[in-house]
């Protein structure tokens, strides 16, 4: 099999006319720190660049620039482009081009693939308002400094840099500190791909439509037609590109394709990941009737007014379905999706991503021990309402007893006993029992302080993963209740860091008894 590489080698110069480098820096001093480079190979018949003088925002009240960010962009020659992107991927001293006297902080920049080569992609949040494939190599910044990093997620300064390079570098956290190389195809301005249907032979086909660039030469271009089914590749052509517009006959109907366009003298040019056709499409129409107005009372259900806002009022809801009467194998198709629905569901299961109980308690708090049962490293509890029995039930399900074990509970859930003895009771109870079989369990216990303590609803962290529980551990299953695994529980970790450290907030179970604190 013959391999297609996209190399610097294959960058001709002839192909394109001009270059352009647009960079942000920040500068502390005499220390400049490349914030995000990028640099653009032009075809001939895009227009010639546009430079953009240096400009600053400054970090120092007073205006000072010594310290502050930077974004400029100049025209140059693609071999002096090519040459500047070369130099630092070798390590030497990073200059600028045009012989300008300002040097960067030399990084040891790492690469996904080494350059020369390339890689081919649209999907590149950098490339503004371009939508085709372009060739690129990028180089990262791992060890950019975290003060840097920190300013640019200040509003200010992310917003100075995102204005210039269009594109929100803090989404792209990957890109910060980074150098990148973008060349736009020199043959192809565009790929179009669409389906066609005969309805004599039921067959179906793609449709593809080559817009050239203005006098590119298209001799020995390959298109490779991939073609995908809901359970594996169906079909797979490479076809030499002798007109720009030709058909390319499928299996059956046609579910997913894919697409590579390959140069014998540059490698591959464009590509397109797998994409549906849309074979059918349901609209559902809203009808505005009027507008209500909502009075909110205040929180002693007083008629008084705290708030108030307006709300749509709509009609019955009209929805409508065009579709496609050319599917010989709708009833195969459906009965596969309906299947790889239900693959799904039971993956989402095994995952253990969301779970819901109802009136099967026991359910319940095995699902719950289960989880706690498989900590490695630390195992974090959150309720309120977290009592002795709560402790046996769950909290001494960790294997191991080494691992540190954390139970936050709340004043709030003891002072709803007849009297604040009996609240004092019930939490001395639970630290004796914590005590008591100390050998056995590593366990430290908290209270949450105050009418409103700083967490409302309940959490179980074991290792990093959080769960969060609808009820409290000790209702869990009785009534219709979920667990459901968080995606993103960074921001919960931190939360729980926070509060456990601020002592208005949380104070350890026994310096609570001993000082009697009740906020």
């Amino acid at each position: 099999m013959r391999e297609y590489l996209c190399q610097h080698e294959t960058l001709f110069t002839e192909d394109y006319d001009n270059a352009a480098i647009s960079i942000v820096w920040y500068r502390n001093d005499k220390v400049r720190t490349i914030v995000f480079a990028f640099i653009e190979l032009l075809p001939k018949e895009f227009p010639e660049p546009i430079e953009i003088e240096e400009k600053s925002i400054s970090l120092n009240k007073k205006g000072a620039q010594r310290q502050a960010f930077y974004y400029k962009k100049i025209k140059c020659s693609v071999k002096d482009a090519l040459e500047w992107y070369a130099s630092i991927q070798n390590g030497q001293d990073i200059a600028f081009v045009n012989g300008e006297d300002m040097h960067f902080f030399k990084y040891d920049y790492k690469e996904d693939v080494q350059f020369p080569n390339l890689l081919v992609s649209n999907k590149l949040p950098y490339v503004y308002g371009y939508d085709n494939c372009v060739r690129y190599n990028t180089q990262y910044n791992i060890e950019m400094p975290l003060n840097i990093k920190t300013l640019i997620y200040e509003t200010r300064y992310r917003n100075f840099i995102n204005d210039n390079i269009n594109f929100d570098i803090v989404k792209h956290p990957q890109y910060i500190g980074s150098i990148n190389i973008a060349a736009y195809n020199p043959l192809i301005r565009d790929v179009r791909i669409r389906l066609q249907s005969d309805e004599n032979t039921f067959q179906e086909k793609v449709l593809v439509k080559i817009e050239p660039r203005e006098n590119a030469n298209l001799t020995g271009l390959k298109y490779v037609h991939i073609e995908k089914r809901l359970n594996g590749y169906a079909n797979y052509k490479e076809i030499e590109i002798t007109d720009t517009t030709f058909t390319i006959s499928a299996q059956n109907n046609v579910e997913q394709v894919a697409y590579l366009i390959i140069c014998p003298k540059r490698g591959i040019i464009d590509c397109a990941n797998f994409c549906n056709f849309v074979k059918s499409i349901q609209c559902s129409f809203d009808i505005v009737a009027g507008r209500k107005n909502v009075n909110v009372p205040d929180k002693n259900l007083k008629n008084q007014m705290a708030s108030n806002y307006q709300t749509d009022m709509i009609s019955d809801t009209s929805e409508i379905v065009v579709k496609d009467d050319f599917k010989p194998s709708e009833e195969l198709r459906s009965f596969l999706l309906n299947c790889e629905e239900l693959k799904k569901l039971q993956k989402e299961e095994e995952n253990n991503t969301q779970r819901i109980f109802y009136n099967n308690p026991e359910e319940a708090e095995e699902f719950v021990r289960n989880i706690i049962a498989s900590a490695r490293k630390t195992v974090v509890i959150i309720d309120p309402y977290f009592n002795v029995r709560e402790l046996f039930n769950f909290a001494f399900a960790v294997k191991n007893p080494k691992i540190p074990i954390e139970i936050i509970t709340s004043f709030i859930g003891f002072k709803n006993c007849e009297n604040s003895e009996k609240a004092v009771q019930l939490a001395q109870n639970l630290l004796n029992n914590i005590e008591k079989y100390k050998s056995y369990n590593n366990i430290c216990s908290y209270i949450m302080l105050g009418d409103k303590p700083a967490f409302h609803d309940r959490f179980i962290i074991v290792d990093d993963n959080v769960w969060l529980s609808g009820n409290s551990l000790a209702d869990i299953g009785k009534r219709a209740s979920i667990l459901v695994k968080l995606q993103n529980p960074k921001e919960i970790l931190n939360i729980h860091e926070q509060i456990v450290q601020d002592e208005k907030k949380c104070l350890p179970l026994g310096e609570w008894l001993n000082g009697k604190k009740t906020s």
